[in-house]
């Protein structure tokens, strides 16, 4: 549909006839008065033609920049469809140096890897089963980044997952366990969602950082987040400061009703999975109408311009005296 957006901009129009009279008065004035006028028929008559072009010129430019400032548009409803999640998760992955540390293997069957290729396994297993929710990715060592927001598509987040490997030891070391939290809650407090869910995958405990486990699990428990812990290692090959703050970590989880896992074979991944799955869900989708403008004030304003500057040139060349 094509509209003008403000329409009240023709009220400009009323300049054009106070113009054209005042050009009228303006010819009709007499400027000198001669007894005899033979000599001057004897002189090159100025162009008047031009100079009348030139005001035509002028005319047309005020009509173009008036029809330009009331704004035409050409108006377009589209339909669209608007999906929404109502599980928005947020991957929190350890990347201190400690990650690239080798793990024993439960069983047999397993060689030892780093505890980075086990966060690798957790990730990819969890993406596997969220494949149509929103996730996110925030990555920490002493200081916690955000590296994708929330988003229904999962490429990049299956990007930086195949080359998780390559990040411990990149940047400055330290787990910033209770930052991390706190940044991912950050991310996850504003979202309208009937469950959020931070999925933390570490290896140790914190040891660096501003915020303390109590901040963290008000935080949780005042937007209502859920953590679900995957510890990567043997609790007990741990000191026992470090197993005290495993403990904290793992307290936080359970009172913000999520899980704590210990994971070191792919058979305990399964279980972190179904917890998840058990979570209830639904993905919502709604049409939404959408109003686009085609604005069509520039396909005026050029040719206003163009006029103005054609006119303004043979006034110069007219005052002058070259068409003389």
């Amino acid at each position: 549909m094509f509209q003008f957006l403000i329409p009240t901009a023709f009220l400009f129009f009323l300049i054009i006839p106070i113009a054209l009279w005042a050009a009228y008065a303006r010819s009709k004035r007499k400027v000198f008065a001669f007894s005899n006028a033979e000599m001057l028929f004897s002189l090159k008559k100025p162009k008047a033609s031009l100079e009348k072009f030139s005001w035509f010129l002028k005319i047309v430019a005020l009509i173009l920049f008036v029809i330009a400032c009331a704004r035409p548009v050409q108006t377009r409803d589209v339909s669209l469809f608007a999906q929404k999640s109502s599980l928005d998760l947020l991957f929190t992955i350890d990347i201190s140096s400690s990650m690239n540390e080798t793990v024993a293997a439960d069983s047999g069957d397993q060689s030892d890897l780093p505890r980075i290729e086990y966060a690798k396994q957790a990730l990819y297993a969890l993406l596997d089963i969220t494949e149509r929710e929103r996730a996110g990715l925030v990555v920490f060592s002493q200081n916690p980044y955000t590296i994708l927001p929330l988003s229904f598509d999962h490429t990049p987040l299956r990007y930086y997952a195949s080359h998780l490997q390559d990040y411990p030891g990149t940047i400055e070391d330290g787990t910033a366990v209770w930052d991390s939290l706190m940044v991912s809650a950050e991310r996850l407090g504003n979202v309208d969602s009937p469950a959020k869910v931070i999925i933390l995958i570490t290896d140790g405990a914190n040891n660096c950082g501003f915020f303390t486990d109590d901040q963290v699990l008000e935080r949780l428990l005042r937007d209502n987040i859920r953590l679900y812990v995957v510890h990567i290692g043997n609790y007990f090959s741990f000191t026992f400061t470090t197993r005290e703050e495993i403990d904290k970590i793992r307290k936080i989880s359970e009172h913000s009703s999520g899980v704590f896992f210990t994971f070191s074979e792919e058979k305990n991944i399964q279980k972190i999975a179904k917890q998840i799955e058990s979570l209830e869900r639904t993905i919502e989708g709604k049409q939404e109408r959408v109003r686009f403008h085609q604005d069509y004030y520039l396909y005026l304003l050029i040719p206003a311009l163009l006029c103005l500057s054609v006119s303004l040139n043979i006034d110069w060349i007219y005052r002058k005296g070259y068409l003389l």
